[in-house]
């Protein structure tokens, strides 16, 4: 070859190689973003790892004995002296609101849900539950080898197509420049509208900024869980206990895997191959905070501007609902580079209504998407939403919304055809409902259609502002938190709207086990006492007799919400819940019976019905015990026969294989009608049959079972006790 062609070859590649660093560089973060918080985590981790390396145990736990640290390490470097474990699926658990064994080798100290989950005076505080474990299947579990198997493949002498051009790639050219020269001509064609492209091509939908490459060995990396190993030392278990305590989930975790993990791409192909329309909508990203861990924040935000096309984000709005003066400075400087974040401060804590309405009002984009500040956004999530409300602008448009494990840090990927939709209780508290069995069933028919959902949790969801403005937006009676949701959910479907999960888009939230803001429940029982003044009807009586406080209740002036209401011509509730939500089980007012339902067989002997020993799970065998007033012990006997104990989710008695079960009532979520396994006849000499299997309820001191039907046995003879609190007598309701 002539000396002149190797100069120019040489300079050329010499030029790739700058271009490369200097975009690595400028937009990855590892180098530029690290934050103080990560760095210390990993310094303490390296620190106790080298300490006991020598320890022998089983670490890995391969159950071999033989540990990582057996190795020969002189030789290595840095980073492969810090392997981490990466855990057997049996060994890490799904449900991150569970204790982990304590007999494996990993510290994590989770948070009892029971004993969390109230204030000083005892009284219950609400968060958002995660999604129940249904035993689905993780797309994460798969071969994570797919996710480099296109860079492997992709070698000197092969084609490269850019803009629907073949590109011959010769020894003696210049891939790297050809691509990105035709990829940046064909963006400034689409965007100063030289040519009229039907559909956006990979090269229009760059991210605002680029992530680093997969780094396999980076704890975390591709959605895998982190768990610390144990023996560290005390002072790492105090960092994941106060983690605990001031956010209810491991933060040092958090700390350790980088801000800008890659997740992999585990979608469905019909998503991967998905084409969008030119033009889609433009949007802007609001995400409000209060003293957020810092590192859980960070990860928020470059997870939407290394996924959200930079031609469709208008800006990307951080509130800060006034948090400690530190946090604030911290976040300050590591956003001021990045001309498409707006960082708001609030002069007062106003609570997360009031830090969204802030960020609308900043707001520029024809789409208001908003996140809460513990989420990380997959690939493509944001093209799918602006897509269906390119559509239908009256839909609000959901991802699918994924658990990342609030131990482990473990990102989970549910398959399209078992979405969980939105729904709620009389409590007016958001439920997780199951799946569209219609879709369950046939999960590949129309895979990419959207999911209408009853209601949407509020963490995650997207709206065209204009839409959202003619609603009336959030309501300004409301304070701080809670019932927000219910009340956008409600008047979408009641004044011609619609709220539909996109399958195709998936964000994954850390989902706490508590509320860690502690907002007085009166706020939250007031703003609750609105949604069901101005939108429920008739059926706010339900609510109240599920929430009897509620009556005393004071809801405000809600004058301008009824007034908006009648100039929407929006729906009644009752359409809503015949039309959008039937599966929801509408309580009788005035059922057959109430009270405890018990048994006097002896002198000394008065035992109910009682779910309390099962902690009222599905599935468990019911029990029994003495009189009392306490929920656990009052059930309703329907007007359908059914003996049922309200609650978040109503529970009934029912049978399977001649056993006595709690179960979750079918009807009418399950079945149109009331399976026969669950309908009981109290007859009028107080024997009580199931229907199914023709036996009667039978009752010891120790328990209560099924055995045939005999009129004259004391055992089998029962009666409704009422109960009466506040130190009244019980008296006996026949």
């Amino acid at each position: 070859m002539r000396p002149e062609r190797m100069a120019k070859l040489a300079i050329y590649a010499g030029i790739g190689i700058l271009v490369l660093v200097f975009l690595y560089m400028g937009n990855s973060g590892e180098n530029k973003f690290n934050t103080d918080a990560r760095d210390s985590a990993i310094s303490e981790f390296d620190y106790y790892m080298d300490e006991y390396k020598d320890v022998q145990y089983d670490a890995d736990g391969d159950g071999t004995g033989e540990n990582f640290y057996d190795e020969d390490i002189e030789d290595k470097s840095e980073d492969e002296k810090n392997k981490y474990k990466v855990p057997d699926k049996d060994e890490v658990k799904e449900d991150g609101m569970k204790e982990v064994d304590t007999d494996g080798d990993s510290v994590v100290v989770s948070v009892d849900d029971k004993e969390t989950k109230k204030d000083k005076k005892g009284k219950k505080l609400e968060s958002l539950e995660a999604p129940k474990d249904v035993g689905i299947e993780d797309r994460n579990a798969e071969d994570f080898e797919d996710d480099i198997e296109e860079e492997d493949e992709t070698g000197a002498g092969s084609e490269v197509l850019v803009d629907d051009v073949s590109i011959e790639a010769d020894d003696d050219e210049d891939i790297f420049f050809a691509a990105s020269n035709a990829s940046m001509e064909s963006l400034e064609r689409l965007l100063d509208g030289t040519e009229n492209f039907t559909h956006y091509l990979p090269e229009h939908l760059i991210s605002v900024l680029m992530k680093p490459p997969v780094d396999r060995e980076a704890p975390g990396e591709l959605g895998h869980p982190f768990e610390i190993p144990k023996r560290m030392g005390p002072s790492v278990g105090t960092q994941i206990e106060e983690g605990y305590r001031r956010h209810a989930f491991n933060v040092l975790v958090s700390d350790i895997i980088s801000v800008h993990r890659n997740l992999g791409d585990h979608r469905e192909n019909v998503c991967k191959e998905a084409q969008f329309k030119v033009p889609l909508p433009s949007t802007t990203i609001i995400i409000s905070f209060r003293n957020e861990a810092y590192s859980t924040l960070i990860r928020t935000i470059y997870s939407v501007l290394e996924s959200v096309p930079a031609i469709l984000l208008t800006e990307l709005i951080v509130v800060d609902d006034f948090s400690h003066q530190d946090l604030y400075e911290s976040v300050k400087r590591e956003l001021e580079e990045l001309d498409m974040v707006k960082l708001i401060r609030l002069p007062e804590q106003a609570g997360l209504i009031e830090a969204r309405r802030v960020g609308v009002e900043h707001a520029t984009g024809d789409v208001l998407i908003f996140l809460d500040s513990h989420c990380e956004c997959y690939e493509a999530w944001a093209e799918p939403l602006l897509e269906r409300i390119s559509q239908d602008p009256k839909v609000i448009a959901l991802p699918i919304m994924e658990i990342i494990n609030p131990d482990n840090f473990k990102f989970s990927l549910t398959p399209m055809h078992r979405a969980q939709r939105g729904g709620f209780d009389w409590s007016l508290t958001y439920r997780w409902i199951q799946p569209d069995k219609e879709r369950f069933q046939h999960p590949k028919h129309h895979p990419r259609n959207p999911i209408p959902t009853a209601t949407l949790s509020g963490g995650i969801f997207a709206i065209s502002k204009v839409f959202f403005e003619k609603l009336g937006g959030f309501d300004s009676g409301m304070e701080q938190w809670g019932g927000e949701n219910l009340e956008l959910s409600f008047k979408t479907w009641m004044c011609h709207g619609r709220i539909e999960i996109v399958p195709c888009s998936h964000v994954g939230h850390v989902f706490k086990s508590r509320s860690v803001h502690n907002i007085p429940q009166e706020i939250v029982m007031k703003n609750k006492k609105r949604v069901a003044e101005v939108w429920m009807d008739d059926y706010i009586k339900h609510y109240i007799k599920r929430t009897p406080t509620a009556e005393k209740t004071d809801a405000g002036n809600v004058t301008s919400r009824i007034a908006l209401r009648q100039k929407l011509k929006c729906k009644p509730f009752k359409w809503y819940v015949e039309n959008v939500y039937p599966e929801l089980y509408v309580p009788e007012l005035h059922p057959t019976k109430i009270g405890a339902l018990c048994c006097r067989f002896a002198t000394e002997a008065n035992v109910c019905l009682d779910t309390k020993l099962s902690d009222n799970v599905p599935g468990k065998p019911m029990s029994i015990g003495k009189f009392n007033s306490e929920a656990t012990q009052y059930f309703e006997y329907t007007k359908l026969q059914e003996l049922r104990q309200p609650g978040s989710r109503d529970m009934c008695i029912g049978t399977e294989d001649k056993k006595l079960l709690i179960q979750r009532c079918k009807y009418p979520s399950e079945a149109k009608e009331v399976p026969d396994h669950q309908k009981w006849i109290v007859n009028e000499n107080a024997l009580v049959m199931n229907v199914e299997t023709r036996a009667c309820l039978t009752a010891s001191m120790s328990d209560v079972k099924l055995q045939a039907c005999s009129p004259k046995s004391s055992d089998q003879k029962w009666s409704w006790n009422k109960q009466v609190r506040d130190g009244d007598a019980p008296s006996t309701e026949l």
